[in-house]
């Protein structure tokens, strides 16, 4: 991912989140920030091997309602 792309994208996430300094990130940083930030719900899996981030794993949860009174 190339800078350009990554100011674009912090240029359009909400004000309430604290600034990062995206210059000094990683491809593989930016991605786990990413992760976090668009999961609502969930978890961010992140695998290292060798200081070096190797997988992202995300798992969000989503609450599908049955409508009331319907038998089963």
């Amino acid at each position: 991912m190339n800078a350009a792309r990554r100011k674009s994208r912090a240029a359009s996430a909400p004000e309430f989140e604290p600034a990062v300094n995206i210059v000094n990130l990683s491809d593989s940083e930016f991605a786990v920030l990413t992760a976090l930030r668009e999961i609502g719900y969930g978890q961010v899996e992140v695998v290292v091997h060798g200081s070096q981030i190797v997988q992202i794993t995300r798992s969000e949860r989503v609450r599908v309602e049955e409508p009331r009174g319907r038998p089963l």
